[in-house]
């Protein structure tokens, strides 16, 4: 509820201010799978990458790359 969250596919930039404001935290978006060394840079400047495309219906079952449904819903 403090994130104003809806059924929408999430606007980061609009969820990130709203996080920022509560944590001090930020979203990031970031294509897929980074480097760990980058995501752990990111972390460390209090901002969190989310991958910004979504799997497509026949992806459903398993894949090996997160999307922004897995990194949005699963850890935000």
């Amino acid at each position: 509820d403090a994130l104003g969250l809806d059924a929408r596919i999430p606007r980061l930039e609009q969820v990130s201010e709203r996080l920022r404001s509560l944590t001090r935290w930020e979203l990031i978006g970031v294509p897929g799978l980074i480097p760990e060394r980058e995501f752990f840079a990111h972390l460390a400047q209090r901002r969190f990458p989310v991958t910004v495309w979504m799997r497509r219906r026949d992806e459903f079952d398993y894949l090996v790359e997160p999307d922004l449904f897995h990194d949005f819903f699963g850890h935000v």
